[in-house]
Formats: C-alpha cells, structure tokens, sequence
C-alpha cells in the first residue's frame, strides 16, 4: 500500500513537472534584424534588442517581452508615417527601452 503511495506521488510529480513551460531569452547581434528574433522566439520568450538603429516594420504575433537597450540609444525607424511600426497581433505582450520614429 505505501509502494503504491510512493510510486502514484513520483508519477503525479513528473506529470505536473512536465507541463512548466520554459522560457528562453535572446539578444540582437549586429547580423539580427528585430523581426527575425521575434520570428525565431518561442511563446513567453524574452528578446533584449542591442543599441542601435533598426530600420524596419515589426509584426508581433505570439506572447514575447521585446527589451531594448534604452529609448536614447534604441531605435526603431519605420521610413514612413503611413505604417505602424509595430504591428501587435497577439495578447501578451510587452515593449519597452525604444525610441519610435517615423
């Protein structure tokens, strides 16, 4: 009766354990673009953008946390006021550390 106790309590314990999820973090390199990190993420991932300018449109369509470096030396320049520059389709998600121009 404990054998089986024991047995069904490790059983329950690596089921539970076997649905947390786990996140990742990334960071841009001179050779990343923005939309490719967010493309290559995971669900619930977190991208930390390097300083810079990122001359691009950027479609956001799972749950990330997109960090840049700081709004003084983290650009993103869209090359045109007729676009939105970040395009979120998805819930959950968070952006911050940017300057926004264009």
């Amino acid at each position: 009766m404990i054998l089986k106790s024991i047995v069904g309590g490790i059983i329950l314990f690596l089921l539970i354990s076997s649905f947390n999820t786990v996140t990742s973090s990334y960071e841009t390199t001179s050779n990343n673009s923005i939309q490719e990190m967010i493309d290559n993420a995971n669900n619930g991932d977190t991208i930390y953008i390097s300083s810079g300018i990122y001359y691009e449109y950027v479609i956001v369509d799972k749950p990330l946390t997109i960090v840049g470096y700081g709004a003084d030396t983290t650009f993103v320049d869209g090359m045109s006021e007729d676009e939105h520059i970040f395009n979120i389709i998805s819930d959950d998600v968070s952006i911050s550390g940017f300057t926004i121009m264009n």
